[in-house]
């Protein structure tokens, strides 16, 4: 380090309390390649040690995008594509935020194309669903650090050098999710896999035969406005973690969370069915939440791992027509329930939906009750 222009820009004095504890801090980061002027904007924005979970990510750094694309044999145009379509736009090539994985995701991305297996338009939709998937997890990552391990730490009363070690020490380990997100995607894609071959539309390559649920658990957002950002934090993850599992419980798959509202799909009316009675049981006794929704089933379209289609539209539109605890199916739902031991379905009546020119016959679905 050039101490003369550390302590020029006010980052250490010598003469100061804690001036040890201090220089043995810059010493950490620089050792991560933390330069003067990074120093400083830590400290404008935050606290000095708080850069080191920066440096930490950044260590692997070592090439800017005109070397990695020099280093894979393309041209920067193409490195500028990948990353802009994947969600990481390449902002300044000159850079150095890119390492040797990078060289191997650009030379295997190549590969893929040239073997043909994708076609180029098709390989940028695989991109852009896994740059949104990747950056989701990213934030849901962070935002964990910074409710849990994070505020323990703020909480504490540790030194800035001593938060910048643990920092460094809880970075290191959180490299574990890049090898759980390349064990778990084996896995995902099997799944995903078994599911289209089991619900893929006879001659339509592009539609599925699916049960769609929307199940509404009505005034969790009116919480909101009552409770603390913590608090918040807590209501929500508990009914986004409640849900996946009850839905996963029953071979389901969950696709969105919309608010209050969770949206599923399942290969199977039964299954299906299960999933929004489980649901519903499942928050019916908080108080004033009240959890109702909409199931159907037929021909939908699966496109970025949405579902898209009338069946979906019409599924939605009959959960805002349920009352509080029940669930409404379509026709063809009950079609589907029909004979299963475990539910029956009783009608409903007509309902005026938005989007559908006619009126649209719905049935109230129920456990069957042991006799």
């Amino acid at each position: 380090m050039d101490w003369d222009a550390v302590v020029a820009a006010g980052l250490y004095d010598p003469a100061s309390t804690g001036a040890d504890t201090r220089r043995e801090l810059i010493e950490l980061l620089a050792s991560y390649g933390a330069t003067v002027p990074q120093m400083v904007g830590a400290i404008e924005i935050g606290e000095l040690w708080e850069l080191a979970i920066e440096l930490v990510y950044g260590t692997s750094s070592a090439m800017s995008a005109h070397e990695l694309a020099e280093r894979a044999g393309v041209g920067l145009e193409a490195i500028e594509t990948i990353y802009r379509v994947a969600g990481v736009p390449v902002i300044d090539p000159d850079e150095r935020r890119f390492g040797d994985q990078d060289v191997d995701l650009v030379c295997g991305l190549a590969n893929v194309v040239g073997g043909k297996f994708f076609q180029y338009e098709e390989l940028g939709e695989v991109l852009r669903v896994f740059g949104e998937a990747v950056g989701r997890i990213a934030d849901a990552a962070v935002a964990m650090y910074q409710h849990g391990a994070y505020q323990r730490m703020m909480a504490s009363e540790a030194s800035e050098l001593e938060r910048a070690k643990l920092t460094i020490a809880r970075a290191s380990e959180a490299m574990v999710f890049p090898q759980l997100l390349t064990a778990l995607i084996r896995h995902h894609i099997s799944d995903a896999a078994e599911r289209l071959q089991a619900t893929q539309v006879q001659g339509s390559p592009s539609e599925r035969l699916l049960a769609v649920g929307f199940v509404d658990i009505v005034g969790y957002s009116a919480r909101a406005s009552e409770v603390s950002v913590g608090e918040l934090f807590d209501m929500v993850a508990g009914f986004e973690n409640r849900s996946l599992d009850i839905v996963a419980a029953s071979g389901g798959h969950t696709v969105k969370h919309l608010g209050d509202e969770v949206m599923f799909v399942a290969n199977d009316a039964a299954a299906a069915a299960t999933i929004a009675m489980d649901l519903v049981d499942a928050f019916n006794n908080e108080g004033d939440v009240t959890p109702h929704g909409g199931v159907t089933f037929g021909p939908v379209v699966n496109r970025r791992g949405d579902y898209y289609g009338p069946v979906v539209n019409l599924a939605s539109r009959i959960a805002r027509q349920a009352v509080p605890g029940e669930i409404l199916v379509s026709s063809d739902m009950a079609s589907n329930l029909a004979g299963i031991d475990d539910f029956v379905t009783f009608p409903a009546g007509r309902r005026m939906l938005q989007g559908f020119a006619d009126p649209v016959k719905v049935h109230t679905l129920y456990r069957r009750q042991p006799d």
